[in-house]
């Protein structure tokens, strides 16, 4: 759930609009504190999740909870507009092989859409050891 109130209801509404709602299963928790298992998972997605942590500590957090879910050879994949960078150094840090990239395209939308005023938005892509 994210900081600025995402509500569950919210998204079982997107999926069932999208028709795939048989595929969606919604959990509340904490990204400093996943409530899953170690490996649990093949993939991570982040959106627009770390600029909602206040700390870098949280921010490593974050990351350290990623990898931790993460089974060896699974995939993450977060976009932010800040701090991406600091997630490579902790990310790399807890295992996973990371790789930042910057999307214009991306960037440029979402600066306009919140007047961010030229707001760089960045990909980093991972993979487990």
């Amino acid at each position: 759930r994210a900081i600025t109130g995402n509500r569950a209801a919210s998204v079982l509404e997107n999926a069932k609009r999208e028709a795939v709602e048989h595929k969606v299963q919604v959990k509340e928790g904490d990204a400093r504190a996943l409530p899953f298992a170690d490996s649990s998972f093949e993939r991570v997605v982040s959106n627009f999740v770390v600029h909602e942590m206040k700390t870098r500590e949280e921010r490593k957090q974050m990351m350290r909870e990623i990898a931790r879910v993460l089974k060896p050879g699974g995939h993450v994949a977060l976009v932010d507009l800040m701090f991406t960078q600091q997630c490579v150094f902790d990310l790399e840090e807890f295992g996973v092989e990371t790789t930042r990239v910057l999307d214009g395209r991306i960037g440029f939308w979402i600066s306009a859409i919140l007047n961010f005023g030229g707001a760089q938005t960045y990909h980093v892509v991972g993979r487990k050891r």
